[in-house]
């Protein structure tokens, strides 16, 4: 068996924190921007939909849920924009 020198062992545990902190720096991903859809029922037969979308720098996700033929929208849809989405 190898005898390991106590400078070796340090010298390698600095090599993995300057490697492992340079390849941490270069990590990206996107964000996690979920929409959300929200059906209640007020009374039989009769839903309130919620439906929320990311906006992310004035670009929004084209998402819109797509509802059974037999359900029928009673009013124009509400629309608000709060921070980070819109809410219709």
């Amino acid at each position: 068996m190898k005898n390991i020198v106590p400078g070796q062992v340090i010298f390698f545990f600095i090599f993995l924190l300057v490697t492992g902190s340079s390849a941490l720096s270069n990590v990206q991903a996107h964000e996690i921007l979920p929409a959300v859809l929200n059906i209640s029922e007020e009374k039989p037969g009769w839903f309130e939909v919620t439906w929320k979308i990311p906006v992310l720098a004035e670009d929004q996700v084209e998402l819109n849920p797509l509802f059974p033929e037999c359900m029928a929208v009673y009013g124009p849809p509400s629309i608000h924009n709060v921070p980070g989405a819109r809410v219709e």
